[in-house]
């Protein structure tokens, strides 16, 4: 089989309970903190490098360029899920408060309901 037909990219998608993302986001954004401090040292390797072994540095670039696209990779998927949960959040909170103002209708008639059962009761008095 040719590389040409395998995809460079292969997408898991796996669900984890609504609680759990923020944890995961965390774990995630730790992660790409670690390769980051990596990375940043292959560099700074490569630059002590580059005056006498530039042949060896132009190749190291080229793995650490492939290490960069992974890392754009990993920021976008962070930002995916961050942007869906941040949508599940906010439609939570239209319904939450859709809720309350419900809540607080129904409240409002039944005291109304009182209100005008107390008068009924003081006008036959």
């Amino acid at each position: 089989m040719s590389d040409k037909l395998i995809p460079q990219r292969v997408y898991i998608k796996y669900s984890v309970d609504f609680k759990e993302v923020p944890d995961r986001v965390s774990i995630m954004l730790n992660e790409l903190s670690n390769n980051l401090t990596s990375l940043s040292g292959y560099f700074q390797a490569a630059a002590l490098d580059a005056p006498t072994k530039p042949a060896i540095v132009m190749n190291n670039l080229a793995e650490y360029n492939s290490l960069v696209q992974k890392i754009l990779i990993r920021i976008g998927d962070t930002h995916e899920i961050l942007a869906n949960y941040m949508e599940i959040l906010q439609a939570a909170a239209k319904i939450d408060a859709e809720h309350r103002r419900q809540a607080q209708e129904q409240e409002q008639e039944g005291t109304l309901k009182v209100v005008k059962r107390v008068t009924t009761v003081v006008k036959g008095i």
